[in-house]
């Protein structure tokens, strides 16, 4: 996963847009204007939110990154990018069953 991410809320996605979308096709148009490896994230509250691109490899990493997390103590325990990929890189037993 190369690291490029786009996220935004819904009114943000549409002014980018210049259209009134909803979520999937507010995300869907916004692909053209990125660059094609990124992951995009379009939210709107309690809708939501729609991940487009690579999203399999984007909720890989998020699911990782909150595992780390909730190991650890106090407000700010975000693991880093290296951690994350080094605890993905580890034979767990669910990748197996995923096909990798």
């Amino acid at each position: 996963m190369s690291g490029r991410w786009r996220t935004s809320n819904l009114s943000e996605a549409q002014q980018l847009t210049g259209n009134d979308d909803d979520l999937r096709t507010a995300t869907e148009e916004l692909a053209p204007l990125l660059p094609p490896e990124s992951v995009i994230v379009v939210r709107d509250g309690d809708q939501g939110c729609v991940v487009g691109r690579q999203w399999t490899e984007a909720c890989d990493f998020a699911n990782a990154a909150a595992a780390i997390t909730v190991t650890r103590r106090g407000p700010a325990t975000s693991p880093t990018r290296k951690e994350v990929q080094q605890f993905l890189s580890i034979d767990q037993p669910w990748s197996s069953a995923r096909g990798r």
